[in-house]
């Protein structure tokens, strides 16, 4: 009949992380309000500070993210225009039916338009190496800007997944943080149900769970947190 008490209530995805955070601040300051143990003060503090700053770090690596995804869609885009503003040129230059034409447009016009992440790199590598290699018709202005658009693309690419990696690695800096915190909340509910083992109602006193119950009514189905078992 006791099975329930035995999980940590701390524990719950549907507790979000902004109300985990008010929580144990809150439970902090109870627990020097209702003189608890020292002990569990020293211990938690640290915990706490070190989740508000996994927040805030995957907080800003998820700026960073958004900010490189944009970046490079911003060049994809500049890239197609230009490829486009330039087919005339090139249909002008070469005959749609001669082999110069075809190391351009193998499969037509609308495969640059069409284009997309996974492959946009490789098309403009190619039609960059059909510019370079007939700069004697076409000039060397529209090879130099594909070398360089080229290049722009790969690093820019490059930059995006780096920082993808980075909010994973976030990620679980963030989760071991609050892993940490939850279960020191744990064991600061278990030391206080063991000091007031005569009159465990003066546990309520060190947890605020208003919030909890409050999110729980608003949302059940969405429910940011489940109200931890009281003593």
């Amino acid at each position: 009949m006791f099975h329930d008490h035995l999980n940590n209530p701390f524990d719950s995805k549907r507790i979000s992380s902004a109300n985990l955070t008010t929580f144990a601040e809150k439970h902090a300051a109870l627990l020097v309000s209702f003189n608890a143990p020292p002990a569990l003060l020293e211990a938690t503090s640290p915990l706490i500070d070190n989740f508000k700053l996994q927040l805030t770090d995957i907080s800003n690596q998820e700026g960073k993210k958004q900010a490189k995804t944009v970046s490079v869609d911003e060049l994809i885009d500049e890239i197609k225009k230009y490829i486009s503003r330039k087919g005339g040129v090139i249909t002008d230059t070469f005959p749609a039916d001669s082999p110069t034409y075809q190391e351009f447009y193998p499969v037509g016009r609308g495969e640059y338009t069409a284009a997309a992440k996974k492959n946009i790199q490789v098309l403009v590598e190619r039609f960059r190496d059909a510019c370079v290699n007939h700069k004697a018709e076409l000039g060397e202005e529209i090879g130099n800007r594909m070398t360089a658009y080229a290049r722009s693309l790969a690093d820019a690419r490059k930059n995006q997944i780096t920082n993808m990696s980075g909010v994973k690695d976030k990620s679980s800096a963030l989760e071991s943080a609050r892993n940490q915190l939850t279960k020191q909340l744990f064991i600061n509910l278990l030391t206080l149900i063991l000091k007031h083992i005569d009159d465990t109602e003066q546990v309520k006193n060190y947890f605020d769970t208003s919030m909890f119950k409050h999110a729980t009514k608003k949302n059940n189905t969405e429910g940011n947190a489940t109200p931890p078992t009281q003593a």
